[in-house]
């Protein structure tokens, strides 16, 4: 992986056409993807991804052998949430996050100050971002 800098149309118009994957991967429901995923495919690359954004429309157009998708689907989410809120003592957070929530508490992960907001916005009030 690499992280291209000022990532504008002039770089993915070189990028896109030699790329063979594209990844593409958001909760459904959540994100809006752009359509820089559809360049990908129109160039032969292989999309992994979540159903999702633009993806649910080029599964569509281009059938789904060109795609790997995996992931809970948007008519999916909202019986996850609940079951996640019902089984853990946490309004939000499911027995996996609480492992990453204690790791990042017991400074593992350096300052504990600086990821509280964060962790609290999840804990307390459902930030499902």
């Amino acid at each position: 992986m690499y992280f291209v800098e000022n990532y504008n149309v002039s770089k993915a118009s070189i990028l896109i056409p030699a790329s063979d994957i594209s990844e593409h991967i958001s909760t459904a429901g959540m994100e809006a993807s752009g359509t820089s995923n559809m360049k990908f495919v129109m160039n032969g690359g292989l999309i992994i991804g979540t159903m999702d954004g633009a993806n649910i429309e080029i599964c569509e157009e281009s059938g789904q052998d060109n795609h790997f998708i995996f992931g809970a689907r948007v008519d999916e989410i909202a019986g996850l949430r609940q079951k996640c809120r019902t089984e853990h003592s946490d309004k939000f957070v499911s027995a996996s996050l609480k492992k990453v929530f204690k790791a990042i508490d017991s400074g593992t992960f350096g300052e504990t100050w600086e990821l509280q907001s964060v962790i609290a916005a999840i804990r307390e009030h459902g930030d499902f971002y």
